[in-house]
């Protein structure tokens, strides 16, 4: 399963000052401590957001996460006539049968 994660961090405090890379980079090596030591990104595609802190304790960021589901269906859109849209994709598959079977065919035996 594929992921979208989102890391959100904002250098607008005192942690920053004369240091802004440090403290990101600090940050991040955090993060991926936490990931080393077990925290799943699975839990970030359920909708979890894990807070970032910065130095001095203050919440500076999160991570977030989307699963496949939700990136997909954010790229999903209904067509105008969709009963004549299934018609028409069924009717392209048909005209193309043997290359979707060579592709069915063939992720059976990656699978």
């Amino acid at each position: 399963m594929s992921h979208k994660i989102t890391i959100t961090i904002d250098t607008s405090n005192a942690a920053f000052e004369g240091n802004e890379e440090g403290e990101v980079s600090r940050i991040l090596r955090n993060l991926s401590v936490c990931l080393e030591d077990g925290f799943r990104i699975t839990e970030l595609a359920s909708g979890y957001k894990r807070p970032l802190f910065d130095r001095n304790g203050n919440r500076v960021g999160s991570v977030a996460g989307k699963g496949e589901d939700e990136i997909y269906a954010s790229n999903v859109r209904v067509a105008e006539d969709p009963l004549t849209a299934v018609a028409r994709g069924t009717g392209a598959v048909l005209e193309e049968l043997d290359a979707v079977k060579d592709i069915l065919e063939r992720s059976e035996e990656d699978g």
